[in-house]
């Protein structure tokens, strides 16, 4: 639960502060990528614009696709090391 829901343009979106990580993947199908590279927008940011009150998050994607995230597990000042 947030304390208010948040959408972004497209344009709105891209003025938010960007960055590049880059992490290992390892797949439950047992194949690893190491070194991926990603970029984007962090939780910590976007989490600032919701306000949670809540332990997980539920996101929504073009598509339809839904996943919902512990908060705790994706934010930086958790010392995840991101």
């Amino acid at each position: 639960m947030v304390g208010h829901e948040k959408e972004w343009s497209w344009d709105e979106f891209h003025q938010l502060p960007f960055e590049t990580i880059t992490k290992d993947i390892h797949c439950v199908t047992k194949w690893s990528k190491l070194d991926a590279s990603f970029g984007g927008v962090s939780m910590d940011v976007l989490l600032e614009e919701v306000e949670p009150l809540d332990a997980f998050a539920m996101f929504h994607s073009y598509g339809g696709y839904t996943t919902n995230l512990p908060i705790e597990d994706n934010q930086r000042r958790q010392g995840l090391g991101w």
